[in-house]
């Protein structure tokens, strides 16, 4: 539908994990019943992964609110996990250590978008983490 939605990116070390000059991600999908919250909301300390060298990536989809479906935002999540990979080299990222996040309704979104992936022969993350 030409949503342009957003994603909120946190890089706090230069650095990535024991010295490497790119970080692992995680890929973060915020809950919220698929009908509130963004980017910005999660219960999760950004600065313990961020302090250990990883990048946390939290990424917005569309809202059941505003008559999305739960198709609609996962195709969101793939477009926005598309965009990662595009633009991975130069956001210093290292693209074969992905961790695909969610609470919620972003954990339910999130393993489906990562089964998507997986069923299209696509990059798969590497862990699922799901709260």
């Amino acid at each position: 539908r030409g949503r342009n939605l957003k994603t909120k990116t946190f890089f706090m070390e230069k650095r990535g994990l024991r010295g490497s000059s790119t970080r692992p991600f995680i890929f973060h999908a915020h809950g919220g019943f698929y009908a509130f919250n963004d980017k910005s909301h999660t219960p999760t300390d950004i600065s313990y992964w961020t302090d250990r060298g990883y990048s946390f990536i939290s990424i917005q989809y569309s809202l059941v609110q505003y008559g999305f479906t739960v198709a609609d935002m996962l195709d969101d999540i793939d477009a926005a996990f598309k965009w990662v990979l595009e633009h991975g080299d130069e956001l210093g990222l290292d693209q074969n250590k992905a961790v695909f996040w969610g609470e919620s309704a972003g954990a339910h979104l999130i393993m489906l978008s990562a089964y998507r992936l997986r069923d299209k022969k696509k990059k798969v993350p590497t862990a699922w983490p799901l709260i």
